[in-house]
């Protein structure tokens, strides 16, 4: 076999050899080929930042809005609480002024149910040889209502409280006065006035 050696001339001047030209072709093909994947490449990598960009910045914002919700929502819990708790406190003390209020109308107006109370329950008490003491500003019971009701003897010694009776039988001591009768029934009382007036 004949060995052929082929010379070929590359000059870059040359356009018009077809092998320059064809190489020439290619480079440029392949250029334009290599520039408009760098394009696109930067193009998608561009995207994919405006992207992740626009991600982080809702993320961002959704847990900022979450926070200040959050926020939000526990300074109207707070508020809320402290609101209701004036309420009750409001509450509570019309309660206490309606209660102050029917002992002093109790003590004024209505002195015969106060002396029907303490008469019905001096005659159920078991008593031997009762003495009695009647607050030192009690103005309803007199030793006269209390000896109608039952005999017995009054003590010298001074009372030691303002309103009411105190009776002594032995080893038992009784006292009844508008408070503790009311009192007595005091959970009662403002229950049935709370369901009355915040129902």
């Amino acid at each position: 076999m004949e060995n052929l050696n082929l010379e070929v001339n590359i000059n870059s001047s040359d356009d018009s050899n077809p092998v320059v030209k064809k190489i020439l072709d290619d480079a440029l093909l392949e250029k334009e080929k290599i520039l408009k994947d760098a394009e696109d490449k930067r193009k998608e990598i561009i995207n994919l930042a405006k992207k992740k960009k626009e991600d982080l910045l809702k993320d961002a914002l959704k847990a900022s809005v979450e926070k200040q919700k959050k926020s939000y929502e526990l300074e109207l819990s707070n508020a809320l609480a402290q609101i209701n708790n004036e309420i009750l406190m409001h509450k509570i003390k019309i309660i206490e002024s309606l209660i102050a209020k029917a002992k002093e109308k109790i003590k004024t107006k209505n002195l015969n149910d106060y002396l029907n109370y303490i008469e019905k329950t001096i005659k159920v008490l078991d008593l031997k040889d009762p003495g009695y003491l009647i607050g030192k500003e009690e103005r309803a019971i007199t030793d006269e209502f209390i000896q109608k009701i039952r005999p017995m003897k009054k003590l010298d010694t001074t009372p030691n409280f303002i309103e009411g009776i105190r009776i002594i039988d032995g080893k038992k001591e009784y006292f009844f006065s508008i408070d503790t009768l009311i009192n007595n029934k005091i959970d009662y009382i403002k229950i049935k006035l709370a369901e009355f007036l915040f129902a």
